[in-house]
């Protein structure tokens, strides 16, 4: 299983994903996102589902991006390019993968800024192709794989206006908290980063340990907050 986290805030991009790829009890590991960067053009891709589904698309895609003759110069039409891709490895290959008891359930993060792009997008694609895009009407995050786990905390804390710091750490706990509760999701956590028209990725790979000590003093914080009694909900001398 997979568990990637895409966030829009007002400052630009922010991408978690996990790096563990389970087969049976057989674990490795691997770099989940895909990057593209060519001056004033900018994309990540994120993945969930077959390995060998997010492979062959990544190839399709990535030949089409390279073609000098390529047209694309807004992120919803590389999207569209990309579940061309993805549902062209669907007609030649999800009959097989069903067949021999495998889903073609493969979602994608895609995020970035392309040359006539006046701010970074964030897309959210379906197996079949389709997409929504993350914008103001929503949530300012979206999410594939075990999303389910850390949903309410990401709604709860993160919005819009936070900052880049803010909305890392608050993603990051939201990563701890799917590890912990989801044995096929596991560090090492790679992150990355595009602030408003940069032009370029910032990305470093967090292990466990880079991440213990903040999870620990939120957790002390947490409680040392519900052990305080002074803006308590029940007043013990009046219902004993």
């Amino acid at each position: 299983m997979t568990y990637c986290l895409g966030m829009r805030i007002n400052k630009g991009l922010i991408l978690l994903a996990d790096t563990c790829i389970s087969s049976g009890a057989h674990r490795t590991y691997a770099k989940k996102i895909y990057t593209y960067t060519n001056t004033r053009k900018n994309l990540f891709i994120a993945t969930s589902g077959l390995r060998s589904v997010r492979d062959k698309t990544i190839t399709y895609f990535d030949q089409l991006l390279h073609r000098e003759d390529h047209d694309l110069s807004q992120m919803y039409q590389v999207v569209n390019a990309f579940g061309k891709c993805l549902r062209k490895v669907a007609e030649e290959d999800k009959e097989i993968l069903k067949d021999a008891g495998y889903k073609f359930d493969t979602h994608a993060l895609i995020g970035g800024q392309f040359i006539d792009d006046p701010t970074p997008e964030l897309y959210l694609l379906f197996p079949e192709g389709n997409w929504v895009r993350v914008n103001e009407h929503s949530e300012c995050f979206s999410g594939i794989g075990s999303v389910d786990t850390a949903q309410g905390l990401l709604k709860m804390l993160l919005s819009r206006e936070k900052s880049v710091d803010y909305a890392l750490r608050t993603g990051l706990l939201a990563f701890d908290l799917t590890v912990r509760n989801i044995a096929t999701v596991a560090y090492p956590c790679d992150v990355l980063i595009y602030l408003n028209d940069s032009h370029q990725f910032q990305s470093f790979r967090l292990e466990e340990e880079d991440v213990t000590s903040f999870v620990k003093l939120i957790k002390q914080h947490l409680s040392d907050q519900l052990e305080d009694h002074s803006n308590s909900f029940w007043d013990l001398t009046n219902n004993q």
